[in-house]
């Protein structure tokens, strides 16, 4: 039960403690952290009909012009390295492209 209330959208797009939309025409369940001065940020996706679950962790919050490897279904792919938000959009695009579900 208490599961299910931290997922409930109590208004606003939040539940207790997680963002609560839909994305791709999915429901996802999300948070994001960061602290541009210390160099980090983060973000946690959560599609639970989909049973997939994306954890970007990074020490680069700004643009970069870097290249990151990132593996998808045992299988390594070559994405820019960007901000978080940017890169796990991109990872999902390309998974939910790749993975029809």
């Amino acid at each position: 039960r208490s599961q299910q209330e931290m997922f409930q959208d109590y208004g606003h797009g939040y539940g207790f403690g997680w963002y609560v939309s839909t994305k791709m025409g999915r429901r996802v369940f999300w948070h994001t952290g960061n602290d541009g001065p210390a160099g980090y940020a983060s973000i946690v996706e959560m599609f639970p009909e989909d049973h997939v679950t994306l954890i970007a962790l990074t020490n680069n919050t700004g643009l970069s012009h870097g290249k990151s490897i990132v593996m998808i279904d045992g299988k390594p792919v070559t994405i820019p390295a960007s901000p978080v938000r940017e890169a796990a959009d991109e990872i999902e695009r390309m998974y939910f492209d790749t993975f029809p579900h």
